[in-house]
């Protein structure tokens, strides 16, 4: 039995490790793995025995490794706490605190791409958190939840290379003023390589989340098989809310006409999957917020930065 609850909570801490890349959440997982050896030691040998003096000298050395990551982040606060114990952090939890798990390098690129275009971030953080939610409603693995977070939040950050009288017109761009927008993709990438420190799924999200399933996308013009599920998923959340949120050139369109587009353009366009799970994530969203009563984790994950699209509709 104290196998059985200490495998258990390894494989939450593992988790939460695979989520956030901390080596204080790492730390976690050994300590509690040596917890479980020193159980093994204590109940198998007696005290005659040197195998049961050195279980409880794992022992001390687990609840070391255990006790002290967990204080510090207490001493820290709510807001960089990752509960490698519990095992109820999220991936929406790293896009809300992105600092605080995805590095001080994430967040220098949004407050750069929140000073030249406030609405660009602001919809890039929407994106992120729809994009976490989606990749989790289709069982995607924590590691990959994790690019997901990043590369939501990163998908536009080529947008620092498009002029200001661009980005900002309220007209229909000339078809030089496009290309240049069309261009956002691969500087993002540019961008990224240039920094360092971005796994290749991160890149590929941002370059590849305008490609569509028919090959009409850009910049390489991907077909159904060449595109990865996680740029699939970003594309269908990216144009959502794309539509639903006003643009200087246009207001913004309902929620249901925005899902219909989705719908409309499912199979050819857009990965079915992705339309569907999108459509199931929103709903439960509408159902927290209806009735009020959800639980403080579920009612908490768009607190702020998905307030704006679901009052939208």
């Amino acid at each position: 039995m104290g196998l059985a609850a200490t495998a258990l909570l390894v494989v939450r801490a593992l988790r939460t490790y695979l989520l956030t890349r901390r080596v204080l959440d790492l730390a976690v997982v050994v300590g509690i793995a040596r917890l479980g050896t020193a159980l093994v030691a204590s109940l198998v040998y007696s005290f005659q025995d040197v195998g049961w003096w050195f279980g409880h000298g794992l022992e001390i050395v687990g609840m070391a490794l255990v006790g002290i990551p967990v204080a510090l982040d207490l001493r820290r606060g709510a807001s960089h706490q990752s509960r490698p114990l519990v095992g109820d952090l999220r991936a929406v939890d790293l896009v809300t605190s992105e600092e605080a798990f995805l590095g001080s390098h994430v967040r220098a690129l949004l407050v750069a791409l929140a000073l030249k275009d406030g609405s660009t971030e602001e919809h890039t953080r929407r994106v992120a958190l729809l994009a976490v939610e989606v990749g989790d409603e289709l069982g995607l693995p924590p590691g990959r939840l994790r690019s997901m977070a990043t590369g939501g939040l990163l998908h536009d950050i080529g947008k620092l290379s498009v002029r200001d009288e661009v980005l900002r017109k309220p007209a229909s761009l000339t078809e030089e003023e496009f290309a240049e927008v069309k261009q956002h993709a691969s500087s993002g990438v540019a961008l990224l390589e240039e920094l360092g420190g971005f796994d290749p799924l991160v890149l590929a999200l941002v370059n590849d989340h305008h490609e569509r399933l028919d090959g009409s996308g850009y910049p390489r013009g991907l077909a159904d098989g060449e595109i990865s599920l996680e740029a699939q998923i970003l594309a269908v959340c990216d144009v959502y809310d794309a539509l639903i949120s006003p643009r200087v050139y246009r207001e913004a369109w309902p929620h249901r006409r925005a899902v219909a587009l989705l719908r409309q353009g499912a199979g050819l366009q857009f990965d079915p999957r992705c339309v569907d799970a999108l459509e199931r994530v929103l709903a439960r969203a509408d159902e927290a917020s209806a009735d009020g009563r959800a639980e403080p984790r579920a009612a908490g994950r768009y607190a702020a930065a998905s307030e704006a699209f679901l009052s939208a509709r």
